[in-house]
């Protein structure tokens, strides 16, 4: 909100006295910017009509920091109302401009600095996406979907900063921001399920497009994780498609969890395991008791039943709800693991898709604000994620960026995880190879 950097800080106190408080939140005001903003700093003291301004000396703390920013001292009577209060206004900002703007450029740091560089990259990716510098003013769907991929960005780039703030060391200068990620636009979303459960339809409704094939029987099904990407409310959503584990030998089915870790990586913000309404089978709990093995027990803070044919629910008992009730003993178990997180889907109605998908987003959404992490996230994640950015940075050290092709290079990586020799698969596989 101060691009490209403030004129002026006003520190606010009551006249002569300077909390332990208030002293601490000025030092780590001062970590995080540094010496430079004595340059910029205006002490007000808040005064009311009956303080005397003679009545106290000035604490020691207080002082120091007045002599540093050359005893730019003002008061301020904010019971004062009309030509009055405009006159000390007036005089604030004659004091800005006589002491500040003659003797100091606005003020800049790196903070400032890759602030700006979010805000140009939020642009261009905004552009990039609508393909456009500005909507159609008759156009009222694209002007909403701006809208909201604004209102995106601005999310980004307050959890950008939120980053510095709950760091141990504020001093971003030597700490600077990481650059910007196309995974801070993302919210992962993984399926896994039986061959016939309505997976890969779920993931068609998610994305409100054909990205996956819907298979009816065992001899269609996929034997590789697919990786489906579309905008929708202002979120870049990302969903793998993975295929029945059970029915892949051990060393494809490592194979494949360990792709899905790679594209997902960081780590996904929700792991949905979908089941047929009605059908919940042993080789679904086989399935559920691979993945926790495999993934760990936090899995279940970001795990999901999504119970496909929704439709049929509706009709044989009226409700989700009621159908969860009467849920057999081994679906109620992995219920309660996963604190009843469930949600049904009708894959067949086009009226229902917005409201379902947007219900899911909302859950998703609440399970990130309860953990601890925006993210699912162990060792596994985090030795694939920093294979990414190691792979990222070779295909970036290319000078022409021939490899990119005008693509993210993380989106690059991605694609290159679909063939098992290529050098992301090959570097995936060493960085995780002892987690077992």
């Amino acid at each position: 909100m101060t691009q490209p950097g403030p004129t002026a800080f006003l520190m606010v106190v009551r006249p002569y006295v300077l909390t332990t408080e208030q002293y601490k939140a000025f030092e780590k005001f001062l970590k995080i910017f540094g010496e430079e903003i004595y340059k910029h700093l205006i002490i007000i003291f808040t005064r009311p009509k009956e303080t005397s301004e003679n009545c106290r000396k000035i604490p020691e703390q207080l002082r120091n920091i007045l002599c540093k920013c050359n005893n730019n001292l003002i008061y301020f009577d904010n019971h004062l109302k009309g030509i009055e209060r405009d006159k000390q206004v007036k005089n604030l900002l004659e004091l800005i401009d006589k002491e500040i703007c003659k003797k100091a450029d606005t003020f800049k740091h790196t903070f400032y600095e890759e602030a700006e560089r979010i805000i140009t990259n939020s642009h261009n990716y905004l552009r990039l996406l609508y393909n456009k510098d500005t909507p159609e003013e008759n156009d009222n769907a694209t002007n909403r979907e701006i809208d909201q991929g604004k209102g995106l960005m601005l999310k980004i780039l307050l959890r950008s900063f939120a980053k510095i703030f709950k760091a141990e060391n504020f001093n971003v200068t030597t700490k600077p921001f990481r650059p910007i990620s196309i995974t801070d636009y993302e919210l992962r979303i993984i399926m896994f399920g039986l061959s016939g459960s309505g997976k890969s339809a779920t993931g068609n409704t998610i994305l409100n497009d054909r990205k996956f094939k819907s298979c009816f029987s065992s001899s269609e099904t996929i034997h590789t994780c697919k990786r489906g990407t579309k905008e929708r409310f202002g979120i870049i959503l990302q969903v793998i498609d993975t295929p029945d584990i059970i029915e892949l030998s051990d060393g494809d089915c490592d194979r494949e969890l360990r792709k899905c870790v790679g594209l997902t990586a960081p780590g996904p913000h929700a792991i949905l395991f979908v089941v047929q309404a009605g059908r919940f089978t042993q080789n679904n709990e086989k399935t559920i008791s691979k993945l926790e093995t495999y993934f760990g027990h936090e899995m279940w803070n970001y795990f999901f039943l999504i119970f496909s044919h929704g439709d049929e629910i509706q009709q044989k008992h009226g409700s989700l709800e009621t159908f969860v009730k009467k849920a057999p003993s081994n679906l109620n178990q992995i219920l309660i693991k996963c604190q009843r997180r469930c949600i049904a889907f009708n894959n067949k109605s086009e009226k229902l898709n917005e409201r379902q998908v947007q219900d899911l987003i909302t859950k998703i959404r609440d399970i990130i604000l309860q953990n601890a992490t925006d993210h699912f996230r162990n060792e596994r994640y985090d030795l694939a994620e920093n294979a990414m950015k190691e792979r990222e940075e070779n295909l970036m050290q290319d000078t022409n960026n021939v490899l990119l092709h005008g693509k993210h290079p993380r989106e690059k990586v991605r694609d290159e995880l679909n063939s098992y020799d290529s050098e992301a698969s090959k570097l995936l596989s060493r960085r995780t190879l002892h987690c077992r």
